[in-house]
C-alpha cells in the first residue's frame, strides 16, 4: 500500500513537471525566436553636423544587448537620454585611427545588469548639457527598421519662369534619411530651398541652367576610418552604405535636420524672393518604381 502510495505521488509530481515546461517552453522557444538585433542611425539635429551614431539592440528574456557608436562628437562626456531622460552616460575620446576624429562607446548588458530599459517604440537622444546632437525614433520590429521608405515628387512651375523643372526625393532605411532637391531650365542665379517658409539651404544654378542640393541625416566623413561598415545593418551588404567617397560628395551634402514628408518645399530666387517652383511633398510613396528611383540616388552618393 505504502509503495503504490508513492508510486502515485510520483507520478504526480512527474506530471506537474511537465506541464510547467510544456507552459513555459513555447514561450522560451518564442522569445529566442523572435530576438533578432535591431541595428538602427541616429539621425544630427544640426547642432554639430559631424555628429553621427548607431544603435544596436538584441532582445532577450533574460541577456538583452544594447551598443550605441558615436563619431563627429566633440571631445566630452554625454549622456544617452529615453525620452528626455537620461540612462546613461559615456565619453568621447579621439579616434586613433582617424586624423582628427573622435569616436564613443556604449555597451549595455542586462545580465551584467547595466540595461535598465527597452528602447523599442521610444526616442532617444544624444546629449550633453542639455543640447542634444542627435536623436532617433528606435523602431518595435526588425521589419520596421528595414522598411525603405521612397517619395518622389515632381515640382510644379507657378509660372514665373517658363520651362523651369525640377524633382525632389526623399529615401529613408535604418534610421538614416536623404533628401534630393534637382533643378533645371533655371537662368544662372542663386536660389534658396525653403521648407515650409524656412530657408534651408542655397541652390547655385550654373550656365547650364541645372543645380541641386542634397541632404543626408548622416552626412560623409573624410576622416572617418569606417570602422563599423563591416556591422552589417540587419545583416545586410554594408557597401551601399559607405561614407568613404570624395571631398566633392562632402561639399555636396548638408545635414539633414528636418523632416520634408507633408511640408511645402519651395525654391525661391534670392534677387527678387520669387517663388519659381514648389510642391507640397507627399507623405507616403508615390508610384510603382521609388524603389529604381531611390537605388539611382544611392547610385549617385
Amino acid at each position: 500500500m505504502l509503495r503504490k502510495t508513492l508510486r502515485s505521488a510520483l507520478v504526480g509530481v512527474a506530471s506537474g513537471c511537465a506541464a510547467v515546461l510544456a507552459a513555459s517552453g513555447p514561450a522560451l522557444a518564442g522569445a529566442k525566436a523572435q530576438s533578432p538585433t535591431i541595428t538602427y542611425r541616429m539621425a544630427t539635429t544640426g547642432l554639430d553636423a559631424d555628429a553621427r551614431g548607431k544603435l544596436q539592440f538584441k532582445p532577450s528574456a533574460r541577456r538583452a544587448n544594447f551598443r550605441l557608436l558615436a563619431k563627429g562628437l566633440p571631445v566630452g562626456s554625454y549622456s544617452l537620454d529615453l525620452e528626455g531622460t537620461s540612462v546613461a552616460t559615456f565619453n568621447v575620446v579621439r579616434n586613433p585611427r582617424a586624423k582628427g576624429g573622435t569616436i564613443g562607446k556604449l555597451n549595455l548588458s542586462q545580465r551584467a545588469g547595466t540595461l535598465s530599459f527597452d528602447p523599442r517604440g521610444h526616442n532617444l537622444q544624444v546629449s550633453q548639457n542639455g543640447s542634444t546632437f542627435l536623436s532617433a525614433h528606435f523602431p518595435m520590429t526588425l521589419s520596421e527598421a528595414m522598411e525603405n521608405v521612397e517619395i518622389e515628387a515632381e515640382l510644379d512651375n507657378p509660372g514665373v519662369i517658363a520651362g523651369a523643372d525640377g524633382e525632389a526625393k526623399f529615401v529613408s532605411k535604418d534610421g538614416r534619411s536623404r533628401f534630393q532637391v534637382d533643378v533645371g531650365n533655371l537662368p544662372a542665379d542663386t536660389y534658396s530651398l525653403d521648407i515650409d517658409g524656412t530657408v534651408q539651404a542655397s541652390i547655385v544654378v550654373d550656365e547650364s541652367g541645372e543645380g541641386e542640393i542634397r541632404f543626408d541625416s548622416q552626412p560623409p566623413l573624410l576622416n572617418d576610418d569606417d570602422d563599423d561598415q563591416g556591422e552589417n545593418d540587419q545583416g545586410e551588404n554594408a557597401e551601399a552604405d559607405n561614407d568613404s567617397d570624395s571631398s566633392e560628395m562632402e561639399e555636396m551634402v548638408l545635414p539633414l535636420t528636418f523632416d520634408p514628408r507633408g511640408t511645402l518645399v519651395q525654391v525661391v530666387r534670392a534677387s527678387d524672393g520669387a517663388v519659381v517652383l514648389d510642391v507640397v511633398f507627399p507623405t507616403q510613396p508615390t508610384g510603382e518604381n521609388g524603389e529604381e528611383n531611390g537605388e539611382d540616388q544611392d547610385d549617385d552618393d
